[in-house]
């Protein structure tokens, strides 16, 4: 920048001598012109701006170099600070990567805590999921059930009004005879109001499921059960009555919570395992299978854990009643009808699904709620829904016996006593109903060929026994091996399974009352039947039969069964031309 400046000022110089020297040309014209000047003047001027312009130059000599050297010292600072500068971002820049390196750790941690707590969420998201899901099957199983349940409620009416008919009758036939009948009324009664029950909770429940059932609700988390309490009976002799009744009700409390962990474990163990499995590209199980094998225990598990519930809070309050509690359950345990109709059907398909190793692992890797293994012996989970029920009997009949006849719940008890037993005989009757219906339809399933006209399948009708015999129509003629069903009211003969397969062809069906069955001494294994049937020209036609047996022991066996099913048959007939009759009269 000096040098710059001494450059200006040389060049500011030059340009005035040039200046001088115009001027000197100029006067020495005007010398000339006017011809008076001193010639010596000019020169002495001309001398002192020479001086002049030598000291310029030479100050702006002096100030160049001293720029020069200004020049110099600047270089060096400049250095000497940007030496401090490089060392100075080098401290600073790993005193930033110490930093940064902090933050990487934290992040790092912070993401290994993030990645568990997400496998955690997500562990758990399935789990709700799989609870989602299995909550929307179970709703609707539920409302398949409720269907079907709407019309085992109109059943049971029709079977209640039967009922009521046949018992008003019966009343009168003994009022004749200086009779009455005020126990089976008070049966009837009872039996209507657990209908009328039914319906109510039916109801109930199919508002309760339009409503929409909340999501998400998984199986309660049981409390582990109190040490087992010792029974009444293996009590010490010297125990007081209210340690005996305490040691009666905590045995109900402690049975119920290890019965509901069992159903549990059918549930949320065995089911959903089998469920996923058939979801899965190889199932070796179809749905149809699983419902075979479980009916509709989630209604059961459902019943028994608000059951559990309701017990766990009446212990705890000393006013509470386990009496009234059992009472207003009672109805409810109807639900319990379908499963226990269902039983022979789940273990026969169990144990035919069993013989494959591969159902067999499946079971076995069936695990609890908490993910605890389960014992695989799937046989005797299924079997405790059927042995619960007659338990409640027992249950109550041990608490009424330490129960004091003083005590406030000692009355409840009993008629909850009553009411476990009502509906347990109710069951047991559903169940042979229920029976005696499978059995007819597998007739029907097995049998092709039936006119349409002809319903195996009716009200009043059960099988009672069927088999193989041969028959010989004329006394020339050849036996024919046939396969016979012997009906409540009717005998239906088909022709032997075909060959392959479980079919049977329909040969004639025979009314019971078309029939007089016959011993015939001249055959250890035959019997005689004669048939009496009308022609389609209205003509009578009887004709002799004669029917064997494969041994004597059978021939007794179906001559026994066919007589007592025609006396039953003809007793039943006169039965209900009585009612008739006396419905008749009543209406006129």
């Amino acid at each position: 920048e000096g040098g710059d400046k001494a450059a200006a000022a040389a060049a500011a110089a030059t340009r005035g001598g040039d200046e001088g020297e115009d001027e000197d040309e100029d006067e020495d014209e005007e010398g000339e012109e006017e011809g008076g000047r001193d010639k010596n003047e000019s020169g002495r001027a001309a001398d002192t701006r020479e001086h002049s312009l030598q000291a310029t130059v030479d100050d702006l000599k002096e100030k160049l170099q001293i720029a020069k050297q200004g020049l110099h010292e600047r270089d060096a600072e400049i250095s000497s600070l940007s030496e401090r500068v490089a060392e100075g971002s080098a401290d600073e820049l790993r005193l930033r990567i110490n930093q940064l390196e902090q933050a990487k750790n934290v992040l790092v941690q912070q993401r290994q805590s993030a990645t568990l707590l997400a496998a955690k969420k997500n562990k758990e998201l399935a789990a709700k999921e799989a609870e989602f899901q299995l909550q929307g099957e179970m709703l609707e199983e539920a409302r398949e059930r409720l269907d079907a349940r709407e019309g085992e409620l109109q059943r049971a009416l029709q079977q209640a009004a039967q009922r009521d008919d046949e018992i008003r009758k019966l009343r009168k036939k003994m009022k004749a005879k200086g009779m009455e009948l005020e126990e089976s009324a008070t049966e009837s009664n009872e039996l209507r109001q657990m209908v009328e029950d039914l319906r109510t909770r039916l109801k109930q429940e199919a508002a309760d499921k339009a409503r929409g059932s909340p999501r998400g609700a998984a199986p309660p988390s049981f409390p582990a059960p109190m040490p087992p309490l010792a029974t009444a009976a293996a009590a010490p002799s010297d125990a007081k009555p209210e340690e005996m009744r305490a040691r009666a009700v905590q045995e109900v409390v402690d049975t119920e919570a290890t019965y509901l962990k069992q159903l549990q474990t059918l549930v949320w163990g065995f089911k959903k395992k089998l469920r996923e499995n058939a979801r899965s590209k190889n199932p070796v199980v179809s749905a149809i299978e699983i419902d075979a094998l479980f009916s509709n225990v989630e209604e059961v598990y459902a019943f028994n854990k608000r059951l559990l519930s309701d017990l766990s809070k009446v212990v705890s309050e000393p006013s509470g009643s386990i009496g009234h509690l059992f009472l207003r359950a009672a109805p409810d345990m109807s639900v319990y009808g379908k499963y226990i109709n269902n039983y022979d059907t789940a273990v026969a398909r169990l144990m035919e699904l069993s013989k494959s190793k591969a159902f067999v692992r499946v079971l076995e890797e069936a695990r609890d709620q908490d993910g605890a293994p389960v014992p695989p012996n799937m046989g005797q989970y299924l079997i405790t829904p059927v042995q619960r029920l007659p338990r409640y009997q027992m249950l109550l009949e041990q608490l009424i016996k330490y129960t004091p006849q003083e005590h406030h719940d000692h009355a409840a008890l009993g008629q909850a006593l009553s009411a476990i037993k009502a509906v347990v005989d109710e069951l047991n009757e559903s169940k042979r109903e229920f029976e005696r219906i499978a059995a007819l339809r597998s007739v029907e399933e097995r049998m092709f060929g039936k006119p349409s006209g002809i319903s195996i399948v009716t009200p009043r009708r059960s099988l009672l026994k069927e088999g193989p015999l041969s028959v010989q129509q004329s006394k020339w003629g050849a036996k024919k091996g046939r396969h016979v069903f012997l009906f409540s009211d009717a005998l239906i003969v088909a022709k032997g399974k075909a060959q392959g397969g479980s079919q049977h062809k329909f040969i004639r069906f025979l009314s019971l009352e078309s029939l007089k069955v016959e011993n015939n001494p001249e055959e250890k294994s035959g019997f005689r039947m004669v048939v009496s049937e009308t022609s389609i020209d209205g003509k009578h036609l009887e004709s002799t039969e004669l029917w064997f047996c494969a041994s004597p022991h059978e021939k007794d066996a179906w001559l026994t069964a066919l007589l007592d099913a025609k006396r039953a048959h003809v007793l039943e007939r006169e039965r209900r031309e009585e009612e008739e009759e006396e419905r008749r009269r009543v209406e006129r």
